[in-house]
């Protein structure tokens, strides 16, 4: 199948509508593409096959961290175009792009470029007396990118021709009709820029001889023997970008190795790793921002996560993000967190419960036992309770105990499973309606709801690929069709065995 009808096949289209909506499935302008899906992807795949289509209007927005930047966000219909290309045509620069390039590819990214710098580092300190770097950055790179560079670079890639037409549609719209500048917020910028400057890249590696060379979007570290060598691969990287119509950004710098590299948010050493101290304070920041809301309202435990993993740190630190995590547990009450893989056992000295291999002993208890499971910063705890005991029994790291943990004083903050956060897939929950004779009603039940939840649920029956126990559009639903909590869990667990 030739490359440009690999784009507009269907099946392609749909692939990169699922991949355009991750995690902004409820946005309106999602929401209204949704409802109207298979006319919205017709409609652009007929466009792509008479070569009518043409780039909508971007949504402009400033962000200040870590620096001001204006974002110019394309259309949702766009960036599904934009997801549908890049899934096809990525591959085909992957194979040419070199290896030390970590911005915007699976594999790669900060932490990957970061260890691998300092093994550069390393592995020069060996084999030199003195190390010397080159730190580079392009001067307003997106903004000053001409389309022209662009284009030469894709085509060495790229040899169809109407694929090369949607490339020039692409990128001149958003604002650029100039021939210069692409939007910072589009998906397509990114493996536009990496194709420019992987030109950049094979000349200064190939042509030139810089081994210990080593990019992140436009952020360039070389690492040289002397200080004369490190001149020289500067000016040879600075005639490589203006002769593509850029130019090096005047914080560009030549430095000894022994004080440090600031890259990638961190600052580089040949022996160890530390923070930028301006992310330290963004971090202290938001996480008094976090315990703030969290007196108002809890938030999701994966919210904490989230903001514990994006101060994640080498282990050249010797600071890992667990002790954050434990920060965060410890300042806060209880809050959910799945657990799996429990189940009640026998062994040679009686019941116990087994959590991924861990067993903890538990008193007598029949196998309908209902099982849970607790972290807290005490440690883990497994807990069964059988049918009309209401005092649960936990093991754990504490030894046997009746009651709840959370009154325990010893336990501290409980962070506990529970039933609602099951998830199914929309195929295990259909077959599970048709066997419990609700499946026929549910279409009934969404057409009287009123709008938006109407519009909103259609959306989800239709498209969605799992379901949640505790989404909005799941308790709707059954107080539509009559059903009970406890009607929904017993479903949901049904699912789970279909």
């Amino acid at each position: 199948m030739p490359l440009y009808e690999e784009i507009y096949d269907f099946d392609n289209l749909m692939k990169a509508y699922h991949a355009a909506r991750k995690h902004k499935r409820y946005r309106p302008e999602v929401v209204k593409y949704t409802a109207n899906l298979e006319e919205n992807l017709l409609n652009l795949h007929n466009h792509l096959i008479h070569k009518t289509w043409s780039p909508g209007r971007a949504r402009e927005f400033v962000v200040i961290e870590p620096k001001m930047r204006l974002i110019q966000a394309p259309p949702f219909k766009d960036r599904v175009l934009h997801h549908a290309v890049v899934d096809v045509v990525e591959p085909l620069f992957e194979r040419r792009f070199i290896h030390h390039s970590y911005a915007c590819r699976k594999g790669k990214g900060t932490q990957a470029g970061v260890l691998a710098l300092q093994h550069m580092l390393r592995k020069a300190q060996r084999r030199w007396d003195s190390v010397y770097l080159v730190q580079a950055d392009v001067r307003k790179f997106f903004d000053s990118l001409p389309h022209s560079a662009v284009l030469d670079s894709v085509a060495k890639t790229i040899e169809c021709p109407d694929t090369l037409w949607l490339w020039r549609a692409m990128i001149g719209g958003y604002g650029h009709d100039d021939g210069i500048g692409h939007p910072v917020g589009a998906l397509s910028s990114q493996l536009n820029a990496n194709a420019t400057l992987d030109c950049v890249d094979h000349e200064m590696t190939d042509t030139h001889g810089a081994g210990q060379y080593v990019r992140y979007m436009d952020d360039v570290v070389i690492v040289c023997s002397s200080k004369s060598e490190a001149w020289e691969r500067l000016y040879q990287l600075q005639d490589c970008l203006a002769r593509r119509g850029l130019s090096l950004n005047p914080k560009t710098q030549v430095k000894p190795a022994s004080a440090g590299v600031d890259w990638c948010g961190y600052r580089i050493w040949s022996t160890h790793i530390l923070p930028r101290n301006r992310n330290i304070k963004r971090f202290r920041r938001q996480l008094k921002i976090l315990q703030h809301r969290y007196a108002k309202a809890p938030p999701r435990l994966t919210k904490c996560g989230s903001t514990c993993t994006h101060f994640w740190l080498t282990p050249s630190t010797a600071i890992a993000g667990i002790p954050l995590i434990t920060l965060l547990t410890n300042s806060f009450s209880s809050e959910t967190l799945p657990m799996s893989n429990l189940q009640i056992v026998t062994t040679s000295e009686g019941r116990a419960l087994d959590h991924d291999g861990e067993q903890f002993p538990l008193p007598t208890l029949p196998f309908d036992a209902t099982v849970h499971a607790y972290q807290t910063p005490a440690g883990l705890w497994a807990g069964a309770q059988a049918p009309g005991d209401p005092r649960p029994v936990y093991a754990g790291s504490g030894g046997v105990k009746l009651g709840t943990i959370a009154m325990d004083a010893d336990a501290g903050a409980v962070l506990s499973q529970k039933r609602g956060s099951m998830v199914v897939t929309l195929r295990q929950a259909r077959r599970a309606l048709l066997q419990a004779g609700y499946l026929e009603g549910v279409q009934s039940a969404i057409d009287t709801l009123p709008e938006p939840e109407r519009s909103e649920a259609n959306v989800d029956w239709q498209t969605a690929q799992e379901v949640e126990r505790n989404w909005p559009f799941v308790l709707t639903l059954g107080q539509s069709l009559g059903l009970s909590d406890t009607d929904l869990d017993d479903l949901f667990e049904l699912a789970a065995t279909l």
